[in-house]
């Protein structure tokens, strides 16, 4: 219909898994997408980080995305995904 898609939210789902809501300007149909959970590769890296004192930061981001507290997990706003456990 020739519209875009709008960012709505992202969540962490359940699993580690996170979830993108998106919902088209035109037709308003909604859609989520769901993102992988962390590989055993990325919970290390952050982990590794915890252990030493360092700024969180999302593995598949970069630098300039820090991971967030949610409840008892270090979540990326940005993709939604469970990288560790703190606390």
């Amino acid at each position: 219909m020739g519209g875009q898609l709008d960012l709505l939210g992202v969540r962490e789902g359940e699993g580690g898994v996170g979830w993108v809501l998106l919902e088209c300007n035109v037709s308003s149909l909604r859609y989520v997408l769901t993102i992988p959970k962390a590989t055993r590769t990325e919970r290390a890296k952050v982990k590794e980080a915890i252990e030493g004192g360092e700024e969180l930061t999302c593995p598949r981001h970069g630098a300039f995305h820090r991971l967030s507290k949610s409840g008892r997990n270090w979540v990326c706003q940005d993709c939604g995904v469970v990288y560790g456990k703190w606390g």
